[in-house]
């Protein structure tokens, strides 16, 4: 098993066949073909299984994926630690960033840090956490920066930047725009996060703590779509406080202006338990850091 095979593998999946694969890597597809061959001679099973519409895992193929992904990662890392040595500072830095973190500070984070790195290019992956904890233990990303997540988090260290408010919006026009309570929104349909977000349960029990029946929730989603959802209806929505600022600032939403106390959430720095960031990473790291931590807390 070499390293060549591996880089090819991991194209392949990643381009859909061998054809896109080889054009991206500027090789023959013979040779493509050659090493994703070998790799599945060495493993001793299919990884792939070919067809006129591109290739597709196999069952081994999706655990092979994983580790050469976190194997390609390391060897990443190897050489971003080398070049910090050699005093060359180049490659890129692979973030995953919530919604809100996007809103809050992600510009300046990153225009501050391509001020010292100016030759090392910065990768983001957007959404809730849920998305992108894959990519964070397979060695897509070097950290994350969101809420906590739900379920099993093993191997994962979780550093906490500060606490977030959540908000209520909807259209601009919406009949109740002007809303100051939740009791006004009990008819009124809900779009609710996925498992990073606020999902139902969580807003069946924000009602409870405020003496009121259930709420409708009729759509589940992930960030992008929720304009969508709310300017094309009458739904209301919960979002992490500031992420839908820029929709608000241009007319497409509002921002409810309710009395009722609503949930805080974490906002984490989350890494991999014993994979240390490159220098870069760690730079960038710092930056994101420093400004979350700038940022006025709940209440002020």
């Amino acid at each position: 098993m070499k390293e060549a095979h591996l880089r090819d593998f991991i194209a392949v999946v990643a381009h859909g066949g061998v054809r896109a694969a080889a054009r991206q890597l500027g090789l023959t597809q013979a040779a493509v073909s050659r090493n994703v061959l070998a790799l599945e001679k060495s493993c001793g099973t299919q990884l792939l299984v070919r067809s006129r519409h591109g290739a597709e895992l196999t069952e081994s193929g999706r655990i092979l994926l994983r580790g050469a992904r976190a194997a390609a990662a390391e060897l990443k890392k190897a050489q971003d630690d080398i070049d910090a040595l050699s005093g060359e500072r180049s490659g890129w830095v692979s973030i995953g960033v919530s919604p809100a973190i996007e809103a809050l500070c992600m510009s300046e984070a990153i225009e501050r840090f391509r001020a010292r790195f100016p030759s090392v290019l910065v990768r983001v992956t957007g959404g809730p956490t849920a998305s992108t904890i894959p990519g964070l233990r397979e060695g897509r990303l070097d950290f994350i920066l969101g809420s906590a997540g739900r379920g099993r988090d093993d191997g994962l260290l979780k550093e906490q930047l500060k606490v977030g408010e959540l908000e209520v919006t909807t259209r601009s026009g919406h009949p109740l725009a002007g809303a100051t309570s939740l009791a006004e929104l009990q008819h009124t349909e809900w779009v609710v996060g996925i498992p990073t977000g606020v999902p139902k349960a969580e807003m069946h029990a924000i009602y409870e703590q405020a003496g009121l029946p259930p709420p409708i929730v009729g759509v589940q989603r992930d960030f992008i779509s929720v304009v969508h959802l709310l300017s094309h209806s009458d739904r209301v929505a919960i979002v992490a406080k500031g992420s839908v600022q820029l929709f608000c600032d241009a007319g497409i939403l509002r921002v409810l202006p309710l009395k009722d106390p609503l949930p805080l959430v974490p906002i984490n720095l989350i890494t991999v338990a014993g994979r240390d960031l490159t220098p870069p990473a760690q730079a960038l790291a710092a930056e994101f850091k420093r400004l979350i931590r700038q940022a006025p807390r709940p209440g002020r």
